[in-house]
């Protein structure tokens, strides 16, 4: 829905910052929504040691809608970028 506040998610890079492979998930959650199948964007994503990846995107995000990361031992960093609109 694009009535009242929301944020389109237009980009995610992900950095695994370590010499070896990692994977991590990502999920769009609700305020009150815990990760599932049901709302992940990626889910057991493989990234390769000392690789960054862009994933590019166009997710609409109700008010009160987070991103989630699931970071297997802390060895990718995240960074994401969009546009939040205001009703």
């Amino acid at each position: 829905s694009t009535s009242g506040s929301y944020t389109i998610l237009r980009n995610i890079n992900i950095c695994n910052v370590t010499s070896g492979a990692t994977t991590c998930d990502i999920h769009i959650l609700s305020a009150s929504g815990t990760p599932g199948n049901n709302n992940a964007i990626l889910k057991g994503f493989t990234i390769s040691a000392n690789e960054t990846i862009s994933y590019d995107a166009s997710i609409v995000l109700d008010a009160g809608y987070k991103v989630h990361v699931v970071n297997a031992n802390n060895k990718c960093t995240f960074t994401m970028s969009g546009v939040e609109y205001s009703a």
